[in-house]
């Protein structure tokens, strides 16, 4: 057994014999504000803590603010109560204002909109999806004759004809979205087809479920990329230019799917698993050599070279849903199961905006394509565009 293993061991066996209610070692105080006391063993790029009321977690050092030995908190942690996040988040710089609704007739589980901002479309749990105009009012209804809910859409241009993608069930539909309705339907996934893009350079659809992912021609039915998707996923998603599927699983880690080279099948697994939580990794998305993930109330980040991983930051509620911003991805949004909406900046992992919905139905998110504002929906088909601005300019309605 290694020393490292034997030390874990010895830690284990010494908040066993305390009980649960015994007081142990040393305090971490957290990036995000949260503190936590127990038996804490640094394993090299993160530290084990055998919490002193039971149970273990693994923290990356790089969400590690400081070590504290001893059973004493400093004077300005004392009259924290130990466990809760501290109040380090600065007032949010920036806000959102409403400006219309969209209205689907069952619960929305997909949004995208139009490259150029002129037609938004929202999926449904009734398999079918809304095309709206981006100023407002309905345009048309698409009903699949697939089984399923609609559970992802995106919008394409091939030969100046704009067309709507859909993910409804185990198939993948392409509609015009003016003009005759004729649809293509390739029914090609074993499970829900949770993300899809058209890849413009070489006119590929991308799709991928938590079982498998392809890429096919946009004429053809034959997939020129055919990926397995293994260890159990929870949660796919595509880069925003659809040359890489990423992938949240039951062992608490992502892994990265190259979908344009032909022989390169098996993924690369990003750092740590994430931190342990009662349900599954519920959401995933990926940009610039980076996934973020939701995982209970935390938001995480992982990066692939380096191999690293830190927490972003901490919701009040179970973190449901996740949207990437366009580009580089330097910030994502991120609803909760409490209504809340907060924009987080990867870089300094500050809450950017912070918005609290109606109600506490929320479903997903979708950025505008230019990044300054987006898109939320929930259980009572109700879509909300928001424009995302500086505190100071929103006003009380």
């Amino acid at each position: 057994m290694s020393a490292g293993r034997a030390r874990i061991v010895v830690a284990a066996a010494a908040v066993l014999a305390l009980g649960g209610g015994a007081v142990l070692g040393d305090w971490l105080i957290l990036k995000d504000g949260r503190r936590m006391q127990g038996a804490v063993l640094d394993e090299g790029q993160r530290y084990f803590v055998y919490l002193d009321k039971g149970g273990k977690t693994i923290v990356d050092k790089g969400d590690v603010r400081e070590l504290i030995a001893g059973n004493a908190l400093p004077p300005e942690y004392a009259a924290q109560d130990a466990g809760k996040p501290a109040d380090t988040q600065p007032p949010p710089a920036m806000s959102a204002r409403e400006l219309r609704q969209y209205k689907h007739t069952s619960r929305v589980t997909s949004l995208a909109m139009m490259a150029d901002g002129s037609l938004l479309a929202a999926g449904g749990a009734d398999g079918t999806v809304k095309l709206f105009s981006g100023s407002g009012g309905e345009i048309r209804t698409y009903k699949s004759t697939a089984q399923g809910e609609a559970v992802s859409v995106t919008f394409a241009v091939v030969g100046g004809q704009k067309y709507l993608l859909t993910g409804i069930g185990r198939t993948v539909e392409v509609w015009p979205t003016s003009g005759d309705k004729s649809q293509k339907i390739f029914s090609v996934h074993q499970r829900p087809a949770q993300a899809l893009k058209y890849r413009e350079m070489d006119k590929q659809i991308v799709s991928v479920s938590t079982e498998d992912a392809f890429a096919r021609s946009f004429e053809k039915l034959v997939p020129s990329i055919d990926r397995k998707i293994t260890e159990a996923a929870t949660a796919v998603a595509l880069s925003e230019d659809g040359q890489y599927a990423v992938s949240a699983h039951r062992d608490r880690r992502l892994r990265r799917w190259n979908m344009v080279v032909k022989s390169h099948s098996l993924p690369e697994v990003f750092g740590v698993p994430l931190p342990e939580s009662e349900k599954p990794i519920p959401a995933v998305v990926y940009g610039e050599d980076r996934a973020v993930a939701a995982s209970g109330k935390g938001v995480y980040i992982q990066t692939l070279k380096p191999k690293t991983s830190g927490l972003v930051g901490t919701h009040d509620a179970t973190v449901l849903c996740l949207a990437a911003s366009p580009g580089r991805m330097e910030s994502v949004l991120a609803g909760d199961a409490g209504g809340e909406v907060r924009l987080w900046d990867l870089q300094t992992r500050k809450i950017l905006m912070s918005v609290k919905l109606p109600a506490a139905n929320l479903t997903c998110l979708a950025f505008w394509p230019d990044g300054k504002g987006f898109l939320s929906a929930g259980k009572d088909g109700i879509v909300r565009s928001w424009k995302i601005l500086p505190a100071a300019a929103v006003k009380p309605n």
